[in-house]
């Protein structure tokens, strides 16, 4: 990613159904006649970038269609997170995921692991 908060870039992990998934993505996006932005990766249907108002509806519409009910777009980074420590991820990556330069900043996002692997990992990553 180029250009996140803070002007920062950093990478992040793909599953391999989603690294499939964007490929067929830009396969498809590639053969759009309207592209204006040529560098960003989702494009709106008039071939020009997403601006945050847009992808917040996309995200509240998805959310609506999968019966989710808390549907800010912030969420996603505190799911994310919970869910890669969950299954394994240490703080240290997922802090150099997230691009925090902290790491009580990551600590912020795992609230919602279970409580004893998150003392665990506090211990064990100190």
């Amino acid at each position: 990613m180029r250009e996140g908060k803070g002007k920062k870039e950093r990478s992040i992990p793909l599953m391999p159904e989603l690294k499939r998934a964007l490929l067929r993505y830009v396969d498809e996006r590639e053969r759009q006649a309207n592209i204006v932005d040529v560098e960003t990766l989702f494009l709106a249907r008039n071939g020009t970038s997403l601006n945050p108002s847009s992808i917040r509806k996309l995200v509240k519409k998805y959310y609506a269609k999968a019966g989710v009910r808390k549907s800010g777009v912030h969420t996603l980074r505190h799911t994310f997170s919970a869910h890669n420590v969950n299954n394994g991820m240490s703080i240290a990556d997922l802090q150099k995921v997230l691009g925090h330069k902290k790491k009580e900043t990551t600590l912020k996002y795992i609230h919602a692991v279970n409580t004893s692997l998150r003392e665990t990992m506090l211990k064990t990553q100190a």
